[in-house]
């Protein structure tokens, strides 16, 4: 997936539109509290509906905003471009809604673009991975990196790294 660009209205430290390009090397840069991770929390809300734990009850949208909007586009693996729109109200839920190339949809049909959402929070969001159990870690390596042989792995770390 080729993210394009981000549109959002209401949403947490940009009260008015904020938009931007994507480009096949894009830097975000600037001070602290300036927005980079709003952008983060954009993407990752525009697709799960969540914030960056995985959490759907939080409200998202800037404080003094009732409603909250982000826009995607981007072109999928198989390179077709595509519009990404979530819409969400803090006081109607009847007004929400998820539109993929003006079209309502449902969160389960975003599974084709991201097919779990432990994998794509924890690519996104390195910390999510991390507050994971030991476990549930284990689980998801086990899960998503079968065929790595360990011993090739640790055989190349240096004599530090494997201690």
């Amino acid at each position: 997936m080729k993210i394009k660009s981000i549109k959002t209205v209401g949403f947490r430290k940009f009260e008015k539109e904020f938009k931007s390009p994507f480009f096949d090397v894009t830097e975000i840069t600037g001070g602290n509290t300036k927005g980079k991770t709003n952008i983060l929390y954009a993407i990752v809300w525009v697709f799960l509906g969540t914030n960056l734990t995985g959490d759907n009850r939080v409200w998202l949208g800037n404080n003094n905003s009732d409603d909250c909007y982000v826009e995607l586009k981007f072109t999928d693996n198989f390179g077709i471009n595509h519009t990404l729109v979530r819409y969400k109200n803090k006081y109607d839920n009847i007004k929400n809604f998820i539109m993929l190339d003006d079209k309502k949809i449902d969160e389960k049909d975003l599974t084709n673009f991201y097919s779990d959402k432990n994998l794509f929070l924890s690519i996104l969001n390195a910390n999510y991975f991390i507050s994971k159990s030991p476990a549930d870690k284990k689980k998801m390596l086990d899960k998503y990196l079968p065929e790595i042989d360990v011993k090739s792995v640790y055989s190349k770390l240096d004599e530090n790294d494997k201690k």
